[in-house]
């Protein structure tokens, strides 16, 4: 996720993110197609995702070894993200 001109990366078995000061858009063009981008600051691992739910105006992903993350999915990514995990 970005925020406040950095990038915060949530790993599956650290209980504390890393913070790098590298753009979301650099990280985005060195990963592989298992990576998707949901929202303007959000880019998440598809294999990892437990649950996607509407909430409001957006949606909300769950994930399967982190119940406590959520990370949210604009209504401008939602058909793509559908589109990619079907």
């Amino acid at each position: 996720t970005s925020e406040n001109k950095r990038t915060k990366i949530f790993i599956t078995d650290s209980k504390q993110p890393i913070y790098i000061n590298e753009p979301l858009i650099n990280i985005e063009t060195r990963l592989d197609h298992s990576f998707i981008r949901t929202h303007r600051s959000y880019l998440m691992n598809i294999t990892h995702i437990n649950r996607i739910e509407p909430s409001g105006n957006s949606y909300l992903i769950s994930f399967k070894n982190a119940p406590r993350h959520i990370a949210f999915v604009s209504k401008k990514y939602i058909v793509q993200l559908f589109e990619t995990i079907r």
